[in-house]
């Protein structure tokens, strides 16, 4: 629901085989309002690696990406909206404000919300923010990634992007959920929408 408020009309899924066919038997080929494409992974391609073997399949030229272990409760197509006023960025990165970042790693940014560094997991404990697993992708990044996999977005792409200062990060006061946290069904289910903030 929160993908289709954005306004998406395509969806593809990357994802193993064994894991494709599970999906397609829930929910065929069609969502609402928009088509699903699957992307079939017969060995692991890690988060940038199934962007590259799933490129075939994008037609916009802006990717809203997220990750399948983690769900977060507020409205995506303001951080979509925040995406496209600006124009010097190549990447945006929603980000989540939790109560320990120690197994999460801190993303930290400037007043313009340029960010300028991710912190280690298991290196600082206490309340910041952390990756959504959620971003919006310029579909020309594509082509830095290499095609042999695995390749990851966050240890490969997303520091040379920190580095050359084109990758920005909104945060959101919405709850954070690791999906194989053992409450993590009862909080996608029950909790409520809540408005994104341009900054915390």
């Amino acid at each position: 629901m929160q993908i289709i408020k954005t306004g998406v009309r395509e969806i593809v899924i990357c994802a193993s085989d064994a894991d494709v066919e599970v999906i397609s038997q829930r929910f065929g080929d069609k969502y609402r309002d928009a088509d699903i494409i699957y992307s079939r992974e017969y060995e692991p391609c890690g988060t940038g690696g199934a962007l590259v073997c799933a490129q075939r399949l994008f037609s916009n030229d802006e990717l809203l990406v997220l990750n399948g272990d983690a769900y977060i409760a507020c409205d995506i197509s303001r951080f979509v909206e925040w995406f496209h006023g600006l124009s010097e960025a190549d990447a945006g990165i929603l980000l989540a404000n939790v109560d320990n970042t120690e197994n999460l790693g801190r993303v930290l940014f400037y007043d313009d919300n340029q960010i300028y560094k991710f912190e280690e997991k298991n290196k600082y404990s206490g309340p910041g923010l952390v990756s959504a697993g959620i971003y919006m992708l310029n579909k020309t990044l594509l082509k830095r990634m290499p095609e042999t996999i695995p390749y990851s977005l966050e240890t490969g792409l997303f520091p040379e992007l920190v580095r050359e200062r084109k990758m920005y990060g909104l945060p959101t006061i919405g709850t954070f959920v690791d999906v194989k946290s053992p409450n993590a069904e009862w909080f996608i289910r029950n909790h409520h929408q809540k408005r994104l903030l341009p900054r915390l």
